[in-house]
């Protein structure tokens, strides 16, 4: 849960978006809550500015890659940065109003109010990190490098090869047919210093919402779906040969009120996610795994090091987002399904018109929505597939062109 395992977490990362500026949001230790950022108009502006330039350098990139005549390797080097600039540029995309927190940071405060309800209402001590939470704080130390690395990465790129695709250098008069002619100092100075800002801002600000409102995200509502199950547990080991129907409809009645807690933060976390998080990691993420791969087999002799590790740490990462995080995404709605049955299981002592089978009946399954479709057990494999099939055929076609010429 948040208040045991994932705060620290997103403390340090508010801490490094609020001193690089680019978020309006942060963390209130006395409500214990993110609040809005004290900003003038000005800052407003400026986050507005920043959303803006990062949509023009997106739009750059894309004309960049598909009207060059650069060859199909360095444009699928150009792609992988695209994909990550778009996935981020969706995760962050929400417009900056004054005074207000946008729906995923509002997301957040609802799972940390529920998780304060958990403990002074139903008297529940702080619950120990699970497995599920030792896995995904293993995978937020890994993944929080490649936020950092990858605005080092993007410098130490193109002062390897200043017309390296998809930065700055290669839009400019001074890159002609791949040949860089010397600029000014200070004006190569200013195309790194442009370079490094946007992906500095876009990488920590759209990480925060990939990290901590989509990922983590899940694996809290795994983790209230547990405590749910104590409930649906104590049910049943309290039956008796000659049950109390009194009792027996007290600990219904508690643990209905307890998943419907669930299934509305279930619903706030769909409605934060569904429009922009979720199309980016399920649409785009794939095709970030699918170029990275293809990057690291083909254009292994022609980046060189450090640069290069970076393509290997992306691989590991969007297979992880692909493969492990869609399956914990899966398990929302496939536990869900399952507490429901074992409940109703234990409500066969009830008459059939009694309140608690009615407002069983009413209680839907959890799942994490994109679209009128949801994650099931079946997305994460059908999503590895396409990658490796993508890869193979992305092989295949480079190899045809290198016979042809």
């Amino acid at each position: 849960m948040w208040l045991t395992s994932f705060r620290p977490f997103l403390l340090q990362h508010l801490r490094l978006c609020g001193f690089l500026r680019c978020t309006d949001a942060q963390w209130d230790a006395t409500c214990g809550q993110i609040v809005p950022r004290k900003t003038t108009r000005f800052g407003t502006l400026y986050h507005k500015f920043q959303l803006v330039s990062g949509f023009i350098y997106a739009v750059g990139i894309i004309l960049k890659i598909s009207r060059g005549k650069d060859s199909v390797a360095e444009k699928c080097q150009g792609v992988v940065f695209l994909t990550i600039l778009v996935v981020t540029i969706l995760a962050r995309w929400y417009w900056p109003r004054e005074g207000q927190l946008n729906e995923p940071c509002r997301m957040l405060n609802a799972c940390f109010r529920f998780e304060k309800f958990l403990i002074t209402g139903y008297g529940t001590p702080v619950r120990q990190p699970s497995i599920l939470d030792k896995v995904m704080i293993a995978f937020l130390r890994l993944l929080a490098p490649t936020a950092f690395l990858v605005p080092f990465a993007v410098i130490a790129i193109q002062l390897h090869n200043p017309c390296a695709l998809p930065f700055i250098g290669s839009w400019s008069p001074y890159c002609v047919n791949s040949v860089w002619s010397p600029p000014p100092r200070l004006v190569h100075c200013l195309m790194l210093a442009t370079d490094w800002w946007i992906w500095a801002h876009f990488e920590y600000d759209g990480a925060l919402y990939v990290f901590y409102a989509f990922m983590v995200s899940i694996v809290c509502m795994l983790d209230y779906l547990e405590h749910f199950e104590k409930f649906v547990r104590e049910i049943r080991t309290s039956s008796s040969p000659v049950p109390d129907l009194r009792t027996l409809e007290i600990r219904v009645t508690k643990s209905l009120h307890t998943y419907r807690c669930v299934r509305l933060i279930n619903k706030t976390l769909n409605h934060a996610t569904q429009g922009q998080l979720v199309p980016a990691m399920i649409g785009v993420a794939p095709q970030l795994q699918v170029f990275a791969q293809f990057v690291c087999i083909k254009l292994y002799s022609k980046i060189p090091l450090p640069g290069f590790l970076f393509f290997p740490l992306l691989v590991v990462d969007s297979t992880i987002c692909n493969l492990i995080v869609e399956s914990m995404a899966a398990k929302v709605n496939t536990n869900s399904v399952k507490l429901l049955s074992d409940l109703n299981r234990e409500l066969k002592g009830l008459p059939v018109k009694s309140s608690c089978r009615k407002e069983l009946r009413a209680c839907t399954a959890a799942k994490i929505q994109f679209g009128q479709n949801f994650v099931d057990k079946g997305t994460p494999l059908v999503i590895e597939n396409f990658c490796f099939n993508q890869t193979v055929s992305l092989l295949l076609l480079n190899s045809r062109n290198q016979r042809n010429k």
